[in-house]
């Protein structure tokens, strides 16, 4: 899955050969690096074939003999890499983000100003200058008092501007950027200024549904198709870790379940990474669907030390 992800991302392709035994049932899965597909066709039957080089010759091989993995194509035949697709946003934050460290590097930015009512020498503006910076610099002196002496005052100047929170805002905007390319959610991508305890599970199943789900369909469709085509086998992905949510829903999905019939005792125990107890693994049954009836011509189930009467 790793590797089909990078290839993806890197390249808009993944391409994996497969190797038949005689019977027509497969035997091995190679992964085939992009720079070892020169061309990808189709013949005039629609009929897709792909050239490999492995760097022993060239060998064309039919679509039948390879799973084909692509991101957006514009021709249907290849994908395209997201960094392609995505370079104009990551560029444009990349401009943000130079103009950003410009701008606060050469600019002046005094947080106060102290004031004398007359000319002040030298000296005693370089005595000034150390004896603030021991009394008002730094973390630990933070909120604490000082006086001046001689009729100084001192003003707070308000540093933040509005060309500061333009920038601010430019930066946090390349997090919608690259959530609308890769279909992930703020908190998945950093951004948790709108992140609470109760939206995990929300951003679980965003995170499957939009991002995930699509590709996992992709794969699986391909593999069915490719190499499972007596229809006995089939792949498919356990995403249930994905879409755990918190605890209390967990416990809730699980207790509903339970009571419903349709989840074993044992099962949610599982869930809950609890040891295993014996006689869970029955099914239990809401009172108001009655007891199920034995069907015609079927053997009567016997209570443990009752001898049925011939």
């Amino acid at each position: 899955m790793q590797y089909i992800a990078k290839e993806l991302f890197l390249h808009g392709n993944a391409y994996v050969l497969i190797r038949w035994r005689n019977n027509g049932s497969p035997y091995a899965l190679y992964p085939c690096p992009n720079g070892a597909v020169s061309r990808v066709i189709v013949d005039s039957e629609w009929n897709k074939q792909y050239e490999i080089n492995f760097g022993t010759g060239a060998e064309w091989h039919d679509d039948s003999d390879v799973i084909h993995l692509m991101g957006h194509s514009t021709d249907g035949l290849q994908g395209e890499p997201v960094w392609k697709y995505a370079a104009e946003s990551l560029g444009l934050h990349r401009q943000v983000l130079e103009a950003a460290n410009n701008f606060f590097n050469n600019s002046v930015r005094p947080s106060v100003y102290i004031k004398y009512p007359g000319k002040i020498s030298k000296e005693a503006d370089a005595n000034l200058k150390i004896w603030l910076a021991e009394q008002a610099g730094g973390t630990i002196n933070t909120g604490k008092p000082f006086w001046l002496t001689d009729g100084g005052e001192v003003s707070n100047i308000n540093t933040t501007t509005a060309e500061d929170s333009q920038i601010i805002q430019g930066l946090g905007a390349s997090v919608g950027d690259i959530g609308r390319w890769t279909g992930l959610s703020p908190i998945q991508l950093g951004d948790f200024s709108a992140a609470h305890y109760n939206s995990l599970s929300a951003d679980n199943t965003f995170l499957y549904q939009r991002s995930l789900r699509p590709l996992l369909d992709s794969i699986e469709q391909e593999i069915n198709y490719k190499l499972f085509v007596d229809g006995n086998t089939f792949c498919e992905f356990d995403t249930d870790e994905i879409l755990r949510g918190d605890p209390l829903t967990q416990a809730q999905i699980a207790n509903i379940g339970i009571q419903g019939g349709w989840i074993l005792r044992s099962e949610a125990r599982e869930w809950g990474g609890l040891p295993p107890i014996e006689g869970l693994d029955t099914p239990l049954q809401p009172l108001n669907m009655g007891t199920p009836q034995p069907q015609p011509g079927a053997a009567t189930p016997q209570q443990p030390g009752v001898t049925a009467n011939a």
